[in-house]
């Protein structure tokens, strides 16, 4: 039995497999998947009004400088951000220390956050606007 796989099909599988590919695991490698690190400018554009979506949680950054940690299970965390003097992004982490000028990279629709280590630690989905539920 001779089966042929119609073109459509074929060229859909490749691009649905292109479009789902893995974030790049390090910074090193981020360049090379097509990544671009973002200005502190462009950071807070892109952050400023929007959601980042994660796996059971949702991060709102407020026009206003508030922002908002939604989780699965419902609760809520208020957290803040703010631009420093010098223009840099700013903002409270959950431990309780500010971060200012922090590197985060673009990918697509995904903000990549690496560690110290230059591994991967978030692949957020940027989302337009107020935060869905996680």
């Amino acid at each position: 039995m001779n089966i042929r796989l119609p073109l459509c099909a074929v060229l859909l599988a490749a691009v649905s497999s292109a479009v789902a590919a893995a974030p790049p695991a390090t910074r090193d490698a981020a360049p090379g998947a097509g990544a671009r690190l973002l200005s502190q400018p462009e950071l807070i554009e892109t952050l400023r009004g929007n959601t980042l979506q994660g796996p059971d949680y949702a991060l709102h950054y407020a026009a206003d400088g508030a922002k908002l940690m939604r989780r699965a299970d419902g609760s809520v965390t208020r957290l803040r951000w703010w631009i420093g003097a010098d223009g840099a992004f700013c903002e409270d982490s959950l431990l309780g220390r500010p971060s200012c000028a922090p590197q985060r990279w673009l990918l697509g629709e995904e903000l990549l956050i690496f560690g110290a280590d230059g591994a991967l630690k978030y692949a957020l989905r940027v989302v337009p606007g107020a935060p869905a539920q996680p």
